[in-house]
């Protein structure tokens, strides 16, 4: 499983075979700007995610990096 190093709910399952087949993937990162990273699809994901979830706080633990206090 992949998942995403800016949004841990964006995950993508893929098959041993998929992940070997050099072909299908390039190497490294695409820079792009937040207008052409951002779908319309990514956002309506995300505010049926917000609804479903209905979260109301978030809780930080004393070693958390978020941790600022």
């Amino acid at each position: 499983m992949l998942v995403s190093v800016l949004d841990v709910d964006i995950a993508l399952q893929i098959s041993y075979e998929e992940l070997m087949n050099n072909g299908d993937w390039s190497e490294g990162w695409l820079n792009l700007s937040k207008a052409k990273s951002i779908t319309k699809d990514y956002e309506d994901y995300k505010l049926t995610t917000k609804r479903e979830a209905g979260i109301k706080k978030i809780f930080i633990n004393e070693n958390s990096l978020f941790n600022i206090s």
